[in-house]
C-alpha cells in the first residue's frame, strides 16, 4: 500500500480504528472508561493489566479484557498501541525524528515503534515522515471504535 492511499484511508491493518478521546462515547462512570482514562492519561508509560483493573474496579484481568473488547471493539493492548501510533502520527507528519517519536510516545524502542507503525499503518515511519511532513491535513483516525448513543 503507498503512502498516500494510507494517509487518506486511515488503514490500520484489516480495519479502522477511531480512536476517542476520553470524553468521548463511553462515560468515565463505567468501568472500561475508567480504564480507558487511564490509557489515554499515561499513553507515554507504561501501563500494566493492573493498573486497569484497579482503575475500572474489575475482579480480574480477563474481566477487564471482556468488558474492554465489548465496549470498544478492541483489547486495551490494542487500544494503546493504536493511541501511540496516532500521536506518533501527529508528531511525524509535525517533522520529529522516528527515534525521539517512538520514546515520546512511549514504544520501547523506534524497532517497536516500526513494526507496529508497518503493521497497522501500511508504511514505515520514514516513509510516512518523509511524505506528510509539514502538511496541515488533519489527522485521520487509525481504527474504528465502537460508538455508543
Amino acid at each position: 500500500m503507498k503512502v498516500k492511499d494510507a494517509m487518506k484511508r486511515g488503514v490500520v491493518g484489516r480495519r479502522q480504528v477511531d480512536l476517542l478521546k476520553p470524553s468521548g462515547a463511553s462515560p468515565p462512570s463505567t468501568p472500561a472508561g475508567r480504564a480507558r482514562d487511564v490509557l489515554h492519561t499515561r499513553s507515554h508509560e507504561a501501563v500494566t493489566l493492573e493498573d486497569l483493573v484497579l482503575a475500572g474496579e474489575f475482579t480480574t484481568k480477563q474481566q477487564l479484557i471482556r468488558s474492554f473488547r465489548v465496549t470498544f471493539g478492541v483489547t486495551p493492548h490494542q487500544y494503546l498501541t493504536q493511541l501511540r501510533l496516532q500521536q506518533a502520527r501527529d508528531l511525524l507528519r509535525r517533522g520529529r525524528k522516528c527515534g525521539e517519536t517512538a520514546h515520546m510516545v512511549g514504544f520501547y524502542d523506534q524497532s517497536q515503534m516500526n513494526r507496529h507503525f508497518a503493521k497497522y499503518c501500511g508504511v514505515t515511519p520514514g516513509a510516512y515522515a518523509t511524505k506528510t511532513h509539514g502538511t496541515s491535513r488533519p489527522l485521520r483516525p487509525l481504527l474504528g471504535l465502537k460508538r455508543l448513543g
